[in-house]
């Protein structure tokens, strides 16, 4: 829509979290969330690309998956960075959930995109009379 817009301006907007993070402790999390904006773009371009809507939203809830996990993603980036230096208990939470997020949670949405790149038809050729 306008030209993906929206998705520039998401990416655009996690972009400016993940520089905030450089020199950080949450610099790995912002390098994992760059690497997944990235990714997000490409398989957008590729979907689009193909010129049939009909193939680019075969699989739109995998797609919704992986574009909301990257978005919960930036999200407790910005959680993490807001904690700044301080060391309550609520403080060290919101940090172990980032952490958590990162390494259970963030690296499922490349499975994702591996799929939506893939370019899938099994839902396409599927015919309503299987079922």
């Amino acid at each position: 829509m306008q030209g993906g817009a929206g998705l520039a301006l998401l990416t655009e907007t996690i972009t400016a979290t993940t520089a905030r993070a450089a020199g950080t402790e949450w610099a790995g999390f912002a390098a994992d969330l760059d690497a997944a904006v990235a990714r997000l773009t490409a398989v957008t371009a590729t979907l689009w690309g193909t010129g049939d809507p009909d193939l680019a939203l075969a699989n739109a809830h995998v797609y919704l998956e992986a574009a909301g996990h990257l978005v919960v993603g930036w999200l407790w980036l910005e959680q993490a960075l807001a904690t700044g230096t301080a060391r309550t208990d609520f403080h060290e939470g919101k940090r172990q959930a980032a952490r958590y997020f990162r390494a259970w949670e963030l690296p499922r949405v490349h499975r994702r995109f591996d799929l939506l790149e893939s370019l899938d038809r099994t839902v396409l050729d599927a015919r309503p009379d299987w079922f």
